[in-house]
């Protein structure tokens, strides 16, 4: 009897546990940062979308979109200041409900002018995040220099 009853509680554990691992090992978008990033021409600094990482963010449920944005944007503002500072222009001028999850961050040049780059993964309101955009953000003014989409 002893050992049936060990063996229900190591049952019963893993029955309780099972779920909390699972929701552990669910996709976790982090974001990049590159405090002091590159020199780049326009065109080099829009196919910085190529190289982003957007896997996690894709592996994403509609429903877990939102909350991996205003995690990445946490985590952005816990670097430095500059890193909140890009976190905080994000958060004033793009729409609150925008479909994105920012994956790289990068403080560069950009034909010879302070930049952020910032590459996020997006899609539709309803579906996965299956694209890409970068955005070309100067940091004096924070005004979008440039941007483009891809998949």
């Amino acid at each position: 009897m002893h050992r049936c009853a060990t063996r229900l509680r190591a049952l019963a554990a893993v029955a309780v546990l099972a779920p909390l691992l699972l929701t552990a090992c669910r996709a976790d978008p982090r974001i990049r940062y590159i405090p002091d990033g590159g020199t780049y021409t326009m065109e080099e600094a829009l196919r910085r979308m190529e190289a982003a990482d957007t896997g996690a963010a894709r592996a994403l449920s509609a429903d877990e979109v939102p909350e991996a944005r205003q995690a990445a944007l946490a985590a952005l503002r816990s670097i430095d200041a500059s890193a909140s500072a890009l976190a905080d222009l994000i958060t004033s001028a793009f729409p609150f409900d925008t479909r994105s999850v920012p994956v790289l961050a990068e403080a560069a040049m950009v034909d010879g002018s302070e930049a952020w780059i910032l590459v996020e993964a997006w899609g539709g309101r309803e579906g996965a995040l299956t694209s890409r955009r970068v955005w070309v953000l100067d940091r004096a003014s924070g005004g979008v220099v440039s941007s483009a989409t891809g998949d």
